[in-house]
């Protein structure tokens, strides 16, 4: 199963799901307070932190080589976009200068924060809390419902994935040799039944809630009951803070390349 949830007993699992959407918003907006990696670093060591208290730690082990792709390819593309004062060295026709792979190195910080806080939050959130914390911020239940579908089904359609893979290299198909252009047109006869599968699943889905009488404007009721407790409040002022004052730091001038 392909669910990031953690069944745990930590603080941040019994935060009102409200309350966790909103900290997640607000903190994904802090890394866009700098541009400098040796103020990005810290931020992303924070979150790291953040993710020993979450008991998220398996789950980061299990994205590492993403964040590894993104740090990589933002350290070798941006500095072909972004150019600075400072040569350090020429590519043919391109200047490498130091403040681009001073700024790409910082986007790769920065995609790894965020990347960081998903995980994060996709395991010490249920999808039925994802939706409630949703319609509490006055969300329409519909909205909500389709958002946590989505969230819900995305596991299931990378398994069926996993078993068309499994199912066409045991016929043969290899799909690991040839060049890139080769191995996409390899990856045909596994996209096309993938493709079909998720359509037959949302067919499915259709069917099941029509015979179920679903109606997302009826009123519903919960099997969990939250409600906003001191931690809460303490924990969103915290966040308020740190927004704050890393905005501060960049109004007045620092963190910036």
């Amino acid at each position: 199963m392909h669910s990031f949830y953690i069944e745990q007993d930590s603080f941040m699992s019994k935060l009102h799901p409200a309350i966790r959407i909103a900290v997640l918003i607000l903190l994904f907006c802090t890394p866009f307070a700098f541009n400098d990696p040796l103020f990005l670093a810290p931020l992303g060591l924070l979150f790291l932190v953040l993710s020993l208290f979450a008991q998220a730690w398996s789950n980061i082990v299990r994205v590492r080589w993403l964040g590894l792709v993104f740090l990589v390819m933002s350290l070798l593309l941006w500095p072909l976009f972004f150019h600075g004062p400072t040569p350090l060295f020429v590519l043919g026709p391109v200047t490498i200068t130091k403040e681009a792979l001073l700024y790409g190195c910082s986007i790769g910080i920065r995609l790894n924060c965020f990347l960081l806080l998903g995980v994060i939050f996709l395991s010490i959130t249920r999808l039925e809390d994802f939706t409630r914390g949703l319609t509490s911020l006055g969300l329409p239940y519909s909205l909500s419902f389709a958002l946590g579908l989505a969230f819900r089904l995305s596991p299931l359609f990378a398994e069926e994935a996993e078993r068309v893979v499994t199912a066409q290299k045991a016929r043969g198909l290899d799909l690991d040799q040839g060049t890139i252009f080769a191995r996409i047109k390899k990856h045909i006869p596994v996209i096309v039944p993938v493709l079909l599968l998720g359509l037959k699943k949302a067919d499915l889905l259709s069917i099941a809630l029509e015979s179920k009488g679903f109606n997302p404007s009826a009123h519903r009721t919960y099997y969990y009951h939250y409600a906003l407790r001191l931690t809460d409040l303490v924990v969103i002022v915290l966040v308020l803070v740190l927004n704050t004052g890393l905005f501060m730091l960049r109004y007045l001038g620092y963190g910036l390349i």
